[in-house]
């Protein structure tokens, strides 16, 4: 059965809205869940400081060790002093994600907050990881705001 993931990205480090706009696909970092994130599953993705969830994409493959270092990428990378290099960190464990959908405009944190099932969110109660797992009833609620917007 496949799951549905919230991957968080930091403005701060990483234009996450600028990227999910122009690449069709993003590998992103894995930090938890590193054994049940699988191909197959939904991730939806969410910009920290208020902007909420940005898009949605499916894990296109399997999470494996690779490095952070997708010249695709590189111009949605903040500069930031104390970053080393890529190759320098060693790897780590990477998800592909293809996009397949973004929102224009993005849930916000304050429409999560105001809805009594999305404000449960885990990322809402702990903002310091990268993935979270997200439920059947989040999940169908996100879907719900989605569909609403189209009316």
């Amino acid at each position: 059965m496949a799951g549905s993931w919230i991957f968080q990205g930091n403005p701060k480090h990483y234009d996450v809205v600028g990227a999910v706009r122009v690449l069709p696909r993003i590998k992103w970092r894995v930090r938890q869940y590193k054994r049940r994130i699988e191909a197959g599953d939904t991730a939806y993705i969410w910009e920290t400081g208020g902007t909420g969830f940005v898009a949605r994409a499916v894990v296109s493959g399997e999470p494996a060790l690779g490095y952070d270092d997708d010249e695709d990428e590189d111009p949605f990378r903040r500069e930031d002093p104390f970053r080393r290099s890529a190759r320098d960190l060693g790897p780590a464990l990477y998800a592909p994600l293809a996009i397949t959908e973004v929102f224009d405009p993005p849930i916000s944190r304050s429409v999560c907050l105001a809805n009594l099932i999305l404000r449960t969110l885990p990322n809402l109660a702990f903002p310091n990881a990268t993935n979270y797992p997200v439920t059947p009833e989040q999940e169908a609620t996100i879907n719900a705001v989605l569909s609403e917007r189209t009316k």
